[in-house]
């Protein structure tokens, strides 16, 4: 029931999330925004981490409020089946000035990026057809999560 709980939840972020993974522009500065629930600026960090999965090293990316202190909530990050593009970066960090700890999980490991979507079809098959392994990917993520 957990995994189904879970699962359930990173589906809907993955419908809301879905585009055509074009959306904004990455960068490595910090953005800051003023909390909705207090006057506290929020200064929400972000950083690559990695993960370890099966045999896979997953290149997942991480924004939180480094203003916040104690637990935070924590979403995890199913991206659409391009990868971890700029877009999924860009909710996380939107995630994050809502209080919340986000990691966008690189399913594909290894920062990989489908190009066109013969490729992210290609990609993303495995993970339809073995449960398992989506979900084991996305417990290290959420494992790491925790340990961050």
């Amino acid at each position: 029931m957990k995994h189904i709980s879970l699962l359930v939840m990173v589906a809907a972020v993955l419908f809301t999330a879905c585009n055509s993974g074009s959306e904004g522009t990455e960068t490595n500065a910090d953005s800051t925004a003023v909390s909705p629930d207090s006057s506290v600026a929020v200064s929400v960090k972000t950083d690559s981490v990695s993960v370890k999965a099966d045999t896979t090293s997953m290149n997942c990316y991480v924004a939180y409020d480094e203003n916040k202190s104690g637990v935070r909530p924590i979403v995890v990050i199913v991206p659409e089946w391009w990868g971890v593009t700029d877009f999924t970066k860009n909710k996380a960090k939107q995630i994050a000035e809502l209080g919340y700890f986000a990691i966008v999980a690189d399913m594909y490991g290894r920062g990989t990026i489908a190009d066109d979507p013969k490729t992210a079809g290609n990609r993303a098959g495995p993970f339809y057809k073995n449960k398992k392994l989506a979900t084991g990917r996305i417990q290290a993520a959420l494992d790491k999560a925790k340990s961050y």
